[in-house]
């Protein structure tokens, strides 16, 4: 009998195939420097999720060496911040840096949190980086979008943003969840599906963006 775990991760195979793929296709199309990214982005997602699934449907266990996985989805992230770098997004006159600081609180008081729950400290210390930096430059992508003209390109621009702070939001929230999934599983499961959909839904505002 599937379980909702195990459904999780049937589905989300099919969601960074599509991802990967679709996102492949577009670079191949462009030919533009962003589209490359974002197809690594996700090529490196798929990877680390087919390695978890596959050892958990061979093993029924997570894996012993977690951090292969860890590697593709730490290069995922690290290809997000690259490519909200790259967007040439117009700047505001006085960029909020206070509000971009935000994210990168949240996830250092978090990081701190995790580590005394017993995660690994280098995986811990990375991965919650990277996810400061994605919630920085997201923050900071967002406010200089909203800070020059209500054009299209702009408009695009911040969605595209707001799709990758939400995708910190839920990724905070599913490391969180973890920590205590013995007690409240379904709420782990819950973040596992949002966390799908953010990641479909990035996809989604990079193809309607100008700058992608």
């Amino acid at each position: 009998m599937i379980t909702l775990e195990g459904l999780a991760e049937n589905i989300a195979i099919a969601i960074y195939s599509l991802c990967f793929i679709l996102s492949l296709a577009r670079a191949f199309k462009l030919r533009t420097k962003p589209w490359v990214v974002l197809a690594f982005g996700y090529g490196c997602n798929l990877f680390a999720q087919l390695y978890w699934a596959g050892y958990m449907a061979v093993y029924g266990a997570t894996p012993q060496y977690f951090f292969i996985a860890d590697i593709g989805w730490a290069a995922q992230f690290l290809f997000i911040i690259m490519l909200l770098v790259e967007c040439n997004i117009k700047r505001a006159p006085n960029p909020p840096l206070s509000a971009a600081m935000v994210p990168v609180v949240v996830s250092a008081f978090l990081c701190v949190y995790y580590l005394y729950m017993g995660s690994n400290v280098v995986a811990c210390l990375v991965d919650n980086g990277l996810v400061a930096s994605i919630g920085f430059f997201a923050v900071k992508g967002l406010a200089e979008a909203s800070g020059g003209s209500d054009s299209v390109s702009l408009s695009q621009n911040r969605a595209f943003a707001g799709a990758c702070l939400a995708l910190v939001v839920i990724e905070l929230g599913l490391w969180t969840a973890s920590c205590f999934y013995s007690e409240t599983p379904t709420i782990y499961v819950i973040c596992d599906y949002a966390l799908f959909a953010s990641q479909a839904g990035m996809l989604a505002c990079a193809w309607r963006s100008e700058d992608i």
